[in-house]
């Protein structure tokens, strides 16, 4: 896949139990949502009180840079 060549630490990523997740189509697309920053916390207060437990904040946008691997994971 053309995104997996983006990750800059896919080798550390790869053994991570939920790697594939990410690029499994049924857990993409509507699923996710980009909010402005200051928007964030309560936008998932609002989720959750909507009963979406499980909502939660997974990344942020940062400003584009020279990398030619743009994408590092944070995995927990």
């Amino acid at each position: 896949m053309r995104l997996r060549r983006a990750l800059r630490n896919q080798q550390d990523a790869l053994s991570h139990p939920r790697y594939a997740l990410i690029f499994d189509p049924q857990t993409a697309g509507g699923l996710l949502a980009s909010i402005p920053p200051e928007r964030a916390k309560a936008c998932l207060a609002a989720l959750h009180a909507l009963g979406y437990a499980q909502a939660s904040i997974i990344g942020r946008v940062l400003p584009q840079g020279e990398a030619l691997e743009p994408i590092v994971l944070k995995l927990g």
